[in-house]
């Protein structure tokens, strides 16, 4: 399980009556208390819902599934973001530079057999190159 941490503002007031609020209902802490509160609020949601919301949010293992499979169409230059056209959107932007990363030192390991990284382009955007199958010699003739 992720752990996460969250933040949250309060009054010194606020503070002491949801310390009394926790006592009172016999929670060890404050943490314990609104982790129980965010679970019920979850178990209320339909799973239908729940089939929805979270097929919006990729892991970082789908992420890389759907490059393993997207890189096989690609031809000439292109941006990691070209592997995930239809996704982008629902890639965290943490995710998008942890795996943007991961997919760079991948390359340089040539995992991915064909494709150069080229270098950032003027934006600072990581621009790759995949030469598409087989090269065709050139002849010169001599007449």
């Amino acid at each position: 399980m992720q752990e996460l941490n969250v933040r949250i503002r309060l009054a010194e007031s606020e503070l002491k009556l949801l310390e009394h609020l926790t006592k009172t209902k016999g929670y060890m802490g404050i943490s314990q208390f609104l982790t129980e509160i965010i679970r019920n609020e979850i178990k209320d949601i339909s799973e239908d819902e729940k089939n929805i919301i979270l097929q919006n949010n990729l892991t970082e293992e789908d992420i890389l599934n759907l490059i393993r499979e997207n890189i096989i169409n690609i031809n000439g230059n292109f941006q990691f973001s070209d592997l995930l056209t239809e996704f982008w959107g629902n890639v965290s932007l943490s995710q998008r530079k942890k795996i943007g990363r991961l997919f760079r030192r991948m390359v340089d390991n040539n995992e991915f057999p064909g494709v150069k990284f080229l270098g950032p382009n003027s934006s600072g955007i990581a621009l790759y190159k995949k030469d598409g199958g087989i090269k065709k010699e050139r002849t010169l003739s001599l007449s």
